[in-house]
């Protein structure tokens, strides 16, 4: 993965995000969102869907409880969002 080559200069504000798993759904026409980059977080399918781990492992980490950004922005201050860390 380019993001852990320290070489590379450009991407070393990523290199956290190495292992990252972003989860998407899809709606039943296999779009993700209803809309062209709608604000409101429920127009994409993944929005409250159910989300199960993609591997077994240990929770050594979680965070649920931090507000939803407006859609494109993002909380740089606060990377992680809301999530999950496996080992």
């Amino acid at each position: 993965m380019r993001t852990l080559d320290p070489g590379v200069e450009r991407i070393r504000a990523w290199r956290g995000q190495s292992y990252a798993v972003d989860f998407f759904g899809l709606g039943p026409w296999g779009l993700r969102v209803n809309g062209w980059q709608p604000v409101d977080p429920a127009a994409y399918s993944i929005f409250e869907a159910a989300l199960y781990a993609p591997c077994d492992g240990i929770v050594i980490a979680a965070e649920g409880a931090m507000p939803d950004n407006e859609v494109p922005d993002e909380d740089t201050a606060k990377r992680l969002g809301n999530h999950v860390i496996l080992r």
